[in-house]
């Protein structure tokens, strides 16, 4: 299905980190989600479902700032591994991770979260 899907936005001119659309990680994120979605699917259901899953999701808006992110994990399973991991400091990053009581982090239209850390937007 992410093959596809890939090949769809190659194909529509909408793929590219750079160019202001999803990239390779946010796809197969938003792909990956439609699969624990529809975990028994076939591919080619999972293809239509992907379009019908996103296309009814709520992205943000410029007036509200509000966006339902796609996670791959809830927040609260996911906030158990902050005290084993390593902080975002040590690894040489410097951006924090993905925060949703942050405005900058809520402002995002189409928040699609990494699901290892740090955690932080691929779109």
């Amino acid at each position: 299905a992410l093959r596809a899907v890939k090949l769809w936005a190659r194909r529509r001119h909408i793929e590219g980190f750079a160019l202001g659309f999803p990239g390779g990680v946010a796809w197969a994120i938003l792909v990956a989600r439609v699969c624990q979605l529809y975990p028994n699917a076939a591919p080619s259901t999972l293809f239509s479902r992907f379009f019908s899953t996103w296309s009814r999701w709520k992205f943000g808006d410029l007036v509200e700032g509000t966006a339902l992110p796609v996670l791959l994990a809830p927040l609260a399973a996911r906030a158990s591994d902050r005290e084993t991991a390593a902080p975002p400091a040590t690894l040489g990053l410097s951006r924090s991770e993905w925060n949703p009581a942050s405005w900058r982090d809520r402002s995002y239209l189409m928040p699609v979260i990494t699901p290892t850390r740090p955690r932080l937007n691929a779109t």
